[in-house]
């Protein structure tokens, strides 16, 4: 398993005296990197230092001369205690390393939908439930979902206008359907009986087989009544995921590999029907070993979302 690493290329002093603990434990040098997160050449230059000057300080004049001031210094550990601002003149690897040494590492927050408690609570109910799943169980599972694409953003989470096309599209451990252009750029109930569930997910849950389910999200068209209905008139099963849980769905990394080819070809296309002929093209093109790769990749889903305890994950 791969550790992130730090954006630093040194430890402090804490963690220089656990590193060499560690070390005349017997643990190895890419172990104490994986302990503390960072690279490996950081461990192995503090065991090289350690041990031809019998010292853990920084030699003299190594490194870059230090920029900021004790006040400088101060100031940027009370401004991340406080999220004030003030214009200093140094750079990103300066704040992290100051605020370090006062022991502020720094945290990401998960990116991700804003959930309530109901939200968290029916996000993990559905991992736990789901946790043990391996792939012979999520190959049953066609996963699917509406995705809009646009003639003048890379990003396609950012809401457009007249210039953006909405498909649908859904996918499974052995294929994937045709990619659906949306009318009116936007779906509704007919539209999903009559153009999607209709044509294309009910003649594929026997290509999965006879354990087929089909799993969507509980977007207002997918849970209306009459959809509900159908769906018990062709007995097709339905796996709805907890609401505002994208990072439960692999096909959300199927859309995101689809932008990344459409930009590389932005030259292409001017108009919305051009859009609309490279987006069929290069959705066709997308390796099939790429969605098997997310469908692999699900039990880690759930595992990360029990581990947060159901709020948003990396995925």
């Amino acid at each position: 398993m791969e550790v992130p690493q730090r954006l630093t290329l040194h430890l402090c002093h804490d963690e220089v005296l656990r590193a060499l603990t560690l070390l005349e434990d017997g643990r190895s040098q890419r172990y104490v990197a994986r302990v503390l997160e960072v690279n490996h050449s950081t461990i192995i230059r503090l065991a090289q230092r350690s041990h031809e000057t019998g010292s853990v300080a920084r030699r003299p004049g190594q490194g870059r001369r230090r920029v900021t001031s004790p006040w400088d210094d101060r100031f940027l550990h009370l401004t991340a205690l406080r999220t004030r601002h003030r214009d200093v003149d140094i750079s990103v690897q300066t704040v992290t390393n100051r605020l370090r040494e006062d022991n502020l590492l720094a945290r990401f927050p998960a990116k991700g939908p804003l959930l309530t408690r109901a939200h968290r609570v029916a996000r993990l109910e559905f991992a736990r439930k789901h946790v043990n799943w391996g792939i012979e169980d999520w190959e049953n599972v066609m996963f699917s979902d509406e995705s809009r694409f646009s003639l003048c953003s890379n990003d396609r989470r950012i809401p457009f206008g007249r210039g953006s096309i909405m498909v649908w599209a859904g996918i499974s451990l052995q294929g994937r359907t045709d990619l659906v252009p949306l009318p009116g750029a936007r779906l509704v109930v007919v539209c999903y009986i009559t153009d999607i569930l209709g044509p294309h997910v009910i003649p594929y849950g026997p290509f999965i087989g006879p354990n087929f389910v089909y799993m969507h999200d509980n977007a207002r068209p997918h849970i209306a009544r009459v959809v509900r209905a159908y769906f018990r008139e062709t007995d097709t099963p339905v796996m709805e995921r907890p609401a505002r849980s994208s990072d439960m769905n692999p096909i959300e990394h199927v859309w995101d590999t689809l932008q990344y080819r459409v930009a590389g070809r932005r030259i292409a296309f001017r108009t919305l029907q051009q859009l609309e002929a490279v987006l069929t093209e290069e959705w066709e093109n997308i390796p099939q070993d790429n969605i098997v790769n997310f469908y692999e990749g699900m039990q880690r889903r759930m595992e990360a979302v029990i581990q947060v305890k159901g709020v948003n994950t990396r995925y």
